[in-house]
């Protein structure tokens, strides 16, 4: 009598087993599908909150957003950026400068109402500042008093077509909104799609599985 338990107890446990592997391979499966489907939404939503003027944000760019992919030994996914502006731009804050430094705000171009005078940057058709009119770049540039602050300035052409062109505003500290929403995205795609792909998941093993 007691060898039949055994024998019985025996091939419970093997079961076990197999479930237990499968479920950790199915969760793995669902976790990464889930951060996918995560990546897929914020980078979605980007365009009704940032003016993107470049693809930095894509995955296969340095500071795009990425997945870190859950494993059967490693049960935790992520999705995340290294682009180190987008904290304030998710918590919102206070960007300030370095130090000595002063930060540069561009302009958007536009003639200025007294003859002579234009304010802005001029931008590509990507709407990318020009290289050429980047502090680091600019020549002859000076820092003039305006009546809020400080003004970065140069002067453009010659004789009668000479302009003043004032480029940025140099500031100690800028504000930045927060309006990411990283995290309230990440929330709600996971409630939404968890059930489904952990259900995808687990059948998926359990169709393919070799321990049956």
């Amino acid at each position: 009598m007691f060898k039949i338990i055994e024998a019985g107890l025996k091939e419970v446990v093997r079961a076990l087993e197999r479930a237990e592997k499968e479920i950790q391979f199915a969760t793995a499966k669902a976790l990464t599908k889930s951060a996918q489907d995560i990546q897929t939404a914020v980078i979605a939503k980007l365009p009704e909150q940032f003016t993107l003027r470049t693809g930095w944000y894509k995955p296969n760019t340095p500071f795009g957003f990425k997945i870190k992919m859950a494993t059967k030994q490693d049960l935790e996914a992520a999705v995340y950026t290294k682009a180190p502006w987008m904290l304030l731009h998710e918590e919102g804050g206070t960007k300030r400068s370095a130090q000595g430094k002063r930060l540069a705000i561009p302009f958007n171009y536009r003639q200025g109402s007294v003859p002579g005078v234009a304010f802005g940057v001029r931008r590509t058709k990507r709407d990318l500042v020009a290289n050429s009119q980047k502090p680091r770049n600019l020549k002859k540039a000076f820092v003039m008093q305006g009546q809020h602050g400080d003004l970065l300035a140069t002067y453009t052409g010659r004789g009668k077509n000479r302009v003043l062109q004032i480029l940025y505003a140099l500031e100690q500290q800028a504000k930045i909104k927060k309006r990411l929403g990283f995290k309230e995205t990440a929330r709600k795609v996971f409630r939404e799609v968890w059930r489904k792909n952990f259900d995808d998941a687990l059948d998926y093993a359990l169709r393919t599985s070799r321990l049956k």
